[in-house]
């Protein structure tokens, strides 16, 4: 369990404090949802524009990772390779005739 093997080696205040701040977090996270029919017209335009912001934020980093992925994706020219195989061909045929020559056998 993460939690115990986060707390091996702290003090029980320590540990206290961390668990006040998880539930700090947690009741944050529970409170019940603002009526936005009561609430003033300007705390309205500054959540608007807080999650706007927010919204702004996260496609920024969302188009930066999908172009970082796509300069990742790398071209290769295969224009070196269009003849490899009748490039190879021959020099194997090449070396394999020089090889009988020096053995001296004409058909093998």
């Amino acid at each position: 369990m993460k939690t115990k093997e986060y707390h091996i080696g702290k003090s029980k205040d320590q540990q206290l404090a961390n668990y006040k701040k998880i539930e700090n977090i947690m009741q944050f996270l529970l409170r019940p949802a603002k009526n936005y029919e009561t609430m003033p017209y300007e705390e309205l335009i500054k959540r608007y524009n807080y999650r706007r912001a927010d919204d702004d934020f996260v496609e920024f980093h969302a188009a930066r990772r999908r172009a970082e992925k796509a300069a990742a994706k790398k071209r290769v020219d295969w224009t070196l390779f269009q003849d490899m195989g009748n490039r190879v061909k021959t020099a194997v045929n090449g070396l394999f005739d020089a090889v009988k020559k020096r053995i001296g056998k004409k058909n093998i």
